[in-house]
């Protein structure tokens, strides 16, 4: 996993972090009909466009499975994460394996997604976009 992608998958959890457990939900199946309405404009090889499709569909499955099979993971502190807490990590794993097989068929289409769903930054210059990662993960760093 790149640098860049684990920094997006720890700004992600981060953000699920503040949700409940029923938001973080609710969010996901937001990033999933975002992904699915582009995929279905953007893509027109049947093969791609079932893959990516099954794919996307298996998230929330797939969420729902790790969640129930690390209940009882523990924290480096030695107490247990709770199931917001295992959600949370687990969508954004998610979300970032997705956009990877989405980035891997399709980057523009990958970097269309990440524009819908966080439009602010697609208006940034570049050089506004690196100062606000920046000062966010100064702040994921105080928190953490």
């Amino acid at each position: 996993m790149s640098t860049k992608d684990m920094v997006d998958e720890l700004i992600e959890e981060s953000y699920l972090l503040s949700l409940t457990e029923e938001q973080i939900w609710e969010d996901l199946r937001r990033f999933v009909a975002t992904c699915e309405r582009a995929i279905r404009e953007r893509v027109h090889d049947e093969r791609t466009l079932d893959k990516l499709l099954s794919y996307l569909r298996s998230l929330k499955k797939q969420a729902y499975h790790e969640v129930m099979a690390k209940a009882g993971a523990l924290k480096p502190d030695g107490s247990r994460k709770t199931r917001r807490e295992l959600l949370a990590e687990q969508a954004a794993k998610n979300k970032r394996m997705v956009l990877k097989a989405i980035r891997e068929c399709d980057p523009d289409l990958a970097a269309d997604i990440e524009q819908s769903r966080y439009p602010a930054l697609g208006r940034a210059e570049d050089g506004r976009r690196t100062k606000f990662v920046r000062t966010l993960l100064g702040m994921l760093y105080g928190l953490l």
